[in-house]
């Protein structure tokens, strides 16, 4: 099993302990793999906004090591969040929109890493039997050729995957809440707010329909007790009540205000925060409906904020001061210099503004993975075009093309450059293309083979 699993991703892994170990694939190939899965979730909608991304991964990481955990968010009003295969986890803004502080948040995200960690569906699938051997080589398959009639093999297996989602027993959920309750212990959370979430989602069906969350993580008044109670417990095996570290309000609120945008959600509670005002005037400016200067004014004495720095990043240069659009930025990154909507965005200006020289030192200084990330791929695509660069461009749009998955895109996109550049002479860009078409031809013939 884990021999056919490698050669379908174009690698041979340690044989894994359980076959749904995927702790033996490169992190590049589980990144690509995490993609094609939550991109292909029902109800798509998945979202690339970096601002929203980058939060969410922060946040996740607070609860330990994360290199190998994959956040999805999902642009859907729905209440709703869940883990899925290969340790990926996806939050939808309406959720997001629901929770009135960040603690509530990192409640159900903890909750959902708690899933991830403990390998819930892995545990349930050889319970049930659910995840057969053909299931999961049709899943790869499936999303690494993207023939229609291994879409349709996919198809079943996503069946199979929701459906051992929606059963999840009860002793899981259990274990996943006691498991969220240290998490946020740990990472000096207050406790309670995963409480909070929970009775929050749990009202906020209305007498309507309850949320999707609810169906996939049943909420009751007794589960509410225990969580309470687990909570009790932490506090006093801890010796006191708890740990607690301010957590960063105004970030929370703009995402907050962002999710709200982007899914297009007009009514909800309002938070009561000393933050109240930049916020609503940062929703205002997502809307364009506060005036430029008006926003400036609110926005400009949080400028240390990495939100507000990227969009005041925007209004300079809406303005023409290139110079303040620069010095906002660079004065942001110094507190996260691998900040990724940081760097996008400065990538975007200096293509903006021609500054090819610092734009190249700017890539060059990057750590490799973050070449990787779809929000630092998208800049540099745009970069190159601005600059006029056509081989770079196209070459920076097949590697895009090979994160995402979309290996037969990759294939035509090698051949048309290789085609035209006959008489390039050897540069970086060139190899990184060769380098890409030497990882698809392994990738191609292991497929054959299997």
């Amino acid at each position: 099993m884990a021999g056919l699993l490698g050669a379908i991703l174009g690698i041979t892994p340690t044989p894994p302990a359980q076959a749904d170990d995927f702790l033996a694939f490169s992190d590049e190939q589980l990144r690509i793999m995490q993609r094609k899965i939550s991109k292909s979730f029902p109800g798509g909608q998945i979202s690339e906004d970096p601002i929203l991304l980058y939060y969410l991964a922060g946040l996740n990481a607070r609860f330990g090591n994360s290199e190998r955990t994959y956040i999805a968010v999902n642009d859907a009003k729905a209440v709703n969040a869940f883990a899925i295969w290969s340790n990926a986890i996806v939050i939808y803004n309406g959720l997001i929109a629901l929770c009135q502080s960040e603690a509530e948040l990192a409640g159900v995200m903890a909750h959902e890493r708690a899933h991830v960690d403990s390998r819930h569906l892995a545990r349930l699938a050889d319970q049930t039997g659910l995840m057969s051997s053909l299931t999961t080589i049709g899943m790869l398959v499936a999303l690494f050729t993207q023939s229609q009639d291994a879409m349709e093999i996919f198809a079943g297996a996503q069946s199979l995957q929701r459906s051992a989602q929606y059963s999840i027993q009860r002793d899981l959920e259990r274990e996943a809440d006691q498991q969220a309750i240290v998490f946020m212990s740990r990472a000096g959370y207050e406790v309670e707010g995963y409480l909070r979430a929970l009775e929050r989602i749990h009202e906020s069906s209305g007498g309507g329909s309850p949320p999707e969350y609810m169906s996939t993580h049943p909420i009751s008044t007794n589960r509410i007790a225990e969580v309470r109670s687990y909570i009790r417990n932490q506090a006093e095996r801890r010796g006191s009540r708890r740990r607690q570290t301010e957590a960063d309000e105004l970030s929370f609120l703009l995402v907050r205000e962002r999710a709200r945008f982007r899914s297009h959600i007009t009514s909800g509670k309002q938070v009561d925060s000393p933050y109240a005002l930049v916020a609503e005037a940062y929703g205002k400016l997502l809307l364009r409906s506060i005036e430029p200067a008006d926003a400036l004014e609110i926005l400009l004495p949080h400028a240390d904020n990495w939100i507000i720095a990227y969009e005041l990043s925007e209004l300079y240069m809406a303005d023409g001061d290139v110079g303040a659009a620069v010095d906002v930025l660079e004065n942001a990154r110094a507190q996260d210099p691998e900040n990724i909507p940081l760097l996008a965005k400065m990538l975007s200006i200096l293509g903006r503004t021609g500054s090819e020289q610092a734009a190249r030192r700017l890539l060059r200084l990057m750590p490799g993975e973050l070449r990787l990330e779809p929000a630092i791929i998208d800049a540099e695509i745009r970069l190159w075009y601005e600059l006029n660069d056509q081989l770079r461009y196209r070459v920076a749009i097949a590697h895009g093309k090979f994160t995402s998955g979309e290996l037969d895109g990759l294939a035509n996109e090698i051949k048309q450059i290789q085609a035209s550049m006959a008489d390039q002479p050897p540069s970086a860009a060139v190899g990184r293309l060769e380098l890409l078409a030497g990882k698809l031809a392994n990738l191609e013939h292991l497929l054959e083979q299997s």
